[in-house]
């Protein structure tokens, strides 16, 4: 073999290696992309399960309870699951928002 025909055989290989590579990084990206859009989806589905409180703005007022993925009230810290609001002994102070839709899970 000649040393054209050997620069020839190795661009060849330098091809395939360079598509190889570029392959594998768009497998890469694409797997990056699904695996965050399947973190996104969890933190969804747990926070439509839970609920934040919105403290009273009036003196004498309730608090307002929020579903977690509500969007009237962002600013809620702490999210309340099932359980511990069920076993709350103040949830009959609360009021909650009609506009959140239907409770889930119930």
């Amino acid at each position: 073999m000649d040393t054209a025909e050997r620069i020839e055989k190795h661009r060849a290989v330098l091809e395939w290696l360079e598509y190889q590579v570029r392959t594998t990084r768009e497998t890469i990206r694409r797997l990056e992309q699904e695996q965050a859009d399947e973190k996104r989806r969890r933190e969804q589905a747990v926070r439509e399960t839970r609920w934040k409180v919105q403290p009273s703005r009036a003196e004498r007022g309730r608090p307002m309870l929020h579903r977690g993925d509500c969007g009237q009230y962002e600013r809620g810290s702490g999210l309340l699951d099932r359980q511990e609001w069920s076993l709350s002994r103040v949830r009959r102070y609360f009021v909650q928002v009609r506009l959140d839709g239907p409770l889930r899970g119930k």
